[in-house]
């Protein structure tokens, strides 16, 4: 008999994968075929929206990205899942980076930076050195 939990996991680890391999059309299919299975059985988990932003993400699409963080964030608030919030807003900084919107990715890093883990801090930090140096202030960037 087999494991359908085990198999559902197995595909967005197939996801996993292909992203990190730089195949961002296979994580995408893996990420999908996984939220399908998960919706016909009446669930709608957060981490595949946020799974599949990044592989938007990876191929360029900003506009599917968005889609999918909002997604995210708004089952994140249906569900009451306040922890997400800080790992969301982090996402939109590093969409807000890929669309050269530099001052929206400042301000979510900085919103959010004190509120982190000591290493979430550390990435926030470095992310923000990295606006500063694409505005050209490398001083700031230090």
């Amino acid at each position: 008999m087999t494991n359908p939990i085990g198999l559902l996991t197995a595909v967005a680890l197939q996801g996993d994968l292909a992203l990190a391999a730089g195949n961002a059309a296979a994580a995408t299919a893996a990420y999908r075929e996984a939220l399908e299975w998960n919706r016909r059985r009446g669930s709608d988990p957060m981490n595949l929206h946020v799974a599949l932003a990044l592989a938007a993400m990876a191929s360029g699409d900003t506009r599917e990205a968005r889609q999918e963080l909002e997604a995210a964030r708004r089952i994140a608030q249906t569900q009451n899942a306040a922890g997400w919030e800080l790992g969301l807003a982090a996402r939109f900084a590093d969409l807000a980076l890929l669309e050269g919107n530099l001052d929206e990715a400042e301000r979510l890093l900085r919103e959010s930076r004190e509120r982190q883990s000591y290493l979430r801090r550390y990435v926030a930090r470095a992310r923000l050195a990295e606006v500063y140096l694409r505005r050209g202030d490398a001083l700031a960037a230090e």
